[in-house]
């Protein structure tokens, strides 16, 4: 009897081992080969199966999110009339349960036969599983790669249930099965999601896109490119790139593709023939494939460039009026200029005439009234010239040596008779640590007396403070009133042209409303130049303006008048040197003594001058000297340059000891000119282009396309003039690229095309030519 026993038990083992084994092949073999988006309905196969062969009423994974945070309830099976958890089980927080994860996470499977035994640790999760009726559960870790992810459980709720030892290995069995499929399912996904976003763009960028195999067969081509080319895209499909190329490129195509076989990615222009035999002009970047080392084929972005051509010939016309348009306003200004200066300065003459002719008060009074009237009309005049200069880039900014504390001096004497008159009190204050500097005095004096004017034109009473601090070469220069001050809500439009800040003020105190957007655009041509204000109504106004001007010293050179005097008592050297600074373009006055020197120097802007130190009847140094103590050196210091036939070292020495700056030893020759004056260059360019910028306000990528343009036709143009020699067309490319680079508004290059004007040689122009190639190049 106890044989038949244990017979039927060796049996019943067998039979639950032979089952085991065939539910555990089954699950294993649902996950072969199929496709990854049935893997989550195998899963949930499986836990039935699992359910099944365990008489379990639940089964069920949880995965874990947010480094062991949050729980997931993300599969479950459950037996008939059985109610579901996995909607009140989703990303629970892993805190709830604390007893039970930290099992888990150590690797250990749990088996509860009856929960209500749990020990007192785990109190939570005994109170968490009878608020849903369970019994019995037993849970078992998921791993992949040695990582825990989660955990594969079942439960029971009808009754308490012992599982065997069968059951738990085939639920660990199980775990690592299903622990795979998830694995794998979550990376084809991330491929397919990866995949699914690259296809959308590729289908919704606008551009087109074709990928060609190692035979040169298109494989894929997105809708832009059918769109573009008027085909659906599976008649793209299967053809040849050289179907649809128009037969002038084949060669060019051909050259490009042999390039992306040797891995070298490749950008050209060339022609497409649509359905309806339309010809598209498209620039192509291509990109080799490579797959296991070797060439595969090719990815080409192909960009459509007939909205471009047609935006780049609105450009052309709209640029080409604007020019014209331009021209025309500067010819009109200059024309207006001359027709109104020349009678307004004889009227002024006349009127000074007839005040010298002994009239009555009554007639020295209409007299002084005209006078006022007349100037005043010259002012407004000479804001707008001034404004329209400016405005196209055509004002001329000198760099000349001078004395500013000479220059501020001026201004206040010129101011005397104002304040005498308006009974106001005058702060100069003035500190400086430099003496000289380099730059233009016209436009500084330019804007510190129209900032000045506008303090004693409305200011009746309190005091005007002009105050100049310089360090280093940055000025700081302070303008300050006590008077009628600027309205809040009118201060944004002060710099703006043609604008005042209250209508009545124009007619009260007269002007254009230019003189402050003079200023600001004088500053913005100087270096570190800017100007801001502070004002409050009824109680003054301070305006602060800052500029860097280079320090002067009289041993550098500086070619800005192109203009020397050169004094020396032989005929043969006075002819010699001035035929080869003349060679120069660099004009020469000549004297053979010291007559007539100083009176000369006083009324002409000279570079330098040349002081030949053995002269007859008089020391060179002698000379030199005198000039160091005329007025206007002291104003506008020059290079004094020693003309000399000495060669001793010592004499030489001693030259630059008495006050010379330099020298230069006889016979003079056209190297010994080069060494000596240097052409500044490096100078940093400036680009206004501001105007461009309200052009294409609405198409900034427009603007893009015509610097681009313009760079692309400027280096053609100077390629062609460097490398051929003058000839009849050389001032016409000339031309035709000052015109193309107008459009950037620089006022470097346009002064470089002044001095490219100056010069009769070739070989200068050259060398003008060379550095806008480099400007243009930075650009």
């Amino acid at each position: 009897m106890q044989n038949n026993d244990d017979f039927e038990k060796m049996k019943k083992e067998l039979e639950l081992r032979i089952k085991f084994e065939d539910v555990i092949t089954q699950i294993s073999n649902s996950f072969i080969d199929i496709p990854y988006e049935k893997i989550n309905q195998n899963i949930d196969l499986s836990l039935k199966k699992i359910g099944k062969f365990t008489k379990s009423d639940r089964c069920y994974i949880f995965m874990f999110k947010n480094k062991f945070k949050i729980l997931d309830n993300t599969h479950e099976w459950c037996e008939k009339k059985i109610n579901p958890q996995i909607q009140n089980l989703k990303d629970i927080p892993a805190e709830i349960i604390p007893w039970w994860v930290n099992k888990v996470l150590k690797r250990e499977h749990i088996y509860i036969y009856d929960v209500n035994k749990l020990p007192d640790e785990a109190e939570l999760e005994r109170n968490l599983l009878s608020e849903q009726d369970i019994f019995s559960l037993v849970v078992v870790p998921m791993i992949i790669e040695d990582k825990i992810i989660g955990f594969l459980g079942i439960d029971s709720v009808k009754k308490y249930n012992e599982w065997s030892n069968e059951s738990i290995k085939l639920l660990k069995f199980a775990a690592q099965i299903l622990s795979n499929a998830i694995n794998r399912y979550e990376k084809e996904k991330k491929i397919q999601d990866e995949r699914k976003f690259a296809m959308t763009i590729m289908e919704n960028m606008g551009q087109g896109l074709a990928i060609t195999d190692v035979t040169g067969k298109i494989i894929y081509a997105n809708k832009s490119i059918a769109d573009m080319l008027g085909y659906e895209q599976k008649h793209i499909i299967g053809k040849s790139p050289f179907d649809f190329v128009e037969e002038s490129y084949i060669n060019s195509m051909q050259k490009n593709i042999k390039k992306r076989k040797i891995n070298v990615k490749s950008q050209y222009e060339t022609a497409l023939i649509s359905n309806n035999g339309e010809i598209k002009g498209v620039i192509i970047n291509a990109v080799p494939r490579v797959e296991d080392g070797k060439f595969a084929g090719s990815i080409s972005v192909i960009t459509d460039l007939t909205q471009q051509k047609l935006i780049q010939k609105k450009l052309e016309d709209s640029l080409e009026y604007y020019e014209k348009a331009n021209k025309m306003k500067s010819e009109f200004l200059a024309n207006v200029s001359h027709e109104i200066r020349t009678p307004l300065n004889g009227i002024i003459g006349f009127l000074d005439l007839l005040k010298n002719t002994d009239p009555n008060i009554e007639q020295l009074n209409y007299i002084s009234n005209a006078q006022n009237s007349s100037r005043h009309l010259l002012n407004l005049l000479n804001d707008l010239i001034d404004y329209s200069s400016l405005d196209n880039n055509l004002m001329k900014f000198n760099e000349i040596g001078f004395n500013f504390s000479v220059l501020s001096n001026r201004i206040k004497e010129s101011f005397k008779p104002l304040i005498e008159k308006k009974n106001l009190e005058f702060i100069y204050d003035i500190n400086m640590q430099n003496k000289y500097h380099l730059g233009d005095p016209v436009r500084i004096r330019q804007i510190i007396e129209n900032l000045l004017n506008n303090a004693f034109k409305f200011t009746d009473s309190g005091y005007i403070k002009l105050k100049i601090n310089e360090s280093e070469g940055y000025f700081n220069i302070i303008i300050e009133d006590t008077g009628i001050g600027i309205d809040e809500e009118k201060q944004d439009k002060l710099f703006k042209s043609f604008t005042q800040a209250e209508g009545y003020i124009s007619r009260k105190y007269g002007g254009t409303g230019l003189g402050l957007s003079i200023i600001k655009k004088i500053l913005e041509n100087m270096e570190k130049g800017d100007i801001s204000f502070e004002s409050i109504k009824n109680k003054g106004t301070k305006f602060i303006v800052n500029f860097r001007l280079q320090i002067f010293d009289t041993k550098k050179f500086n070619l800005n008048n192109y203009k020397l005097m050169i004094i020396d008592d032989s005929k043969s050297n006075l002819y010699v040197a001035k035929s080869l600074f003349n060679s120069f373009n660099i004009s020469v006055d000549i004297f053979e003594d010291e007559k007539n020197v100083i009176e000369t120097f006083e009324n002409t802007d000279y570079d330098a001058i040349l002081i030949d130190i053995n002269l007859s009847n008089i020391s060179g140094v002698q000379i030199m000297k005198d000039i160091k103590k005329s007025k206007k050196f002291k104003e506008f210091p020059i290079p004094l340059i020693a003309f000399t036939g000495e060669s001793n070292p010592q004499i030489l020495n001693n030259l630059l000891d008495d006050g010379f700056d330099s020298y230069i030893i006889k016979p003079l020759d056209r190297i010994k000119i080069k060494e000596l004056f240097k052409l500044k260059q490096n100078k940093k360019v400036k680009f206004n282009l501001s105007y461009l910028e309200e052009i294409f306000k609405d198409n900034p990528e427009d603007m893009k396309i015509l610097i681009k343009r313009i760079k692309e036709e400027s280096s053609k143009i100077i390629f062609e003039l460097l490398n051929n020699e003058e000839n009849e067309k050389t001032h016409e490319k000339i031309h035709r690229l000052k015109g193309t680079l107008s459009n950037l508004n620089s006022k470097e290059i346009n002064d470089i095309f002044i001095d490219i004007k100056k010069t009769n040689s070739f070989e200068e122009k050259k060398d003008y030519l060379n550095l806008i190639s480099k400007i243009i190049e930075e650009l």
